[in-house]
């Protein structure tokens, strides 16, 4: 740490912002991944999950009526 004690202000407030564009990139690819992700999963929804909850629904349906 004695190293950023030499460094001159100017390169100490350089090194603030770079450490801020370190971060928001790293944001950005963390949120890109999880958006890929959510978008996988959604997809999934609407081609596995959403026919069989359809199905399922209208088997009630006709459990009802047979009742």
């Amino acid at each position: 740490m004695q190293f950023i004690n030499n460094l001159n202000v100017k390169y100490k407030i350089l090194m603030i912002a770079l450490v801020g564009i370190v971060g928001f990139t790293l944001y950005l690819v963390m949120n890109y991944q999880v958006t890929q992700d959510n978008s996988q999963r959604l997809s999934a929804v609407r081609t596995q999950h959403f026919p069989v909850l359809e199905l399922s629904d209208r088997n009630i349906v006709y459990l009802d009526k047979i009742k």
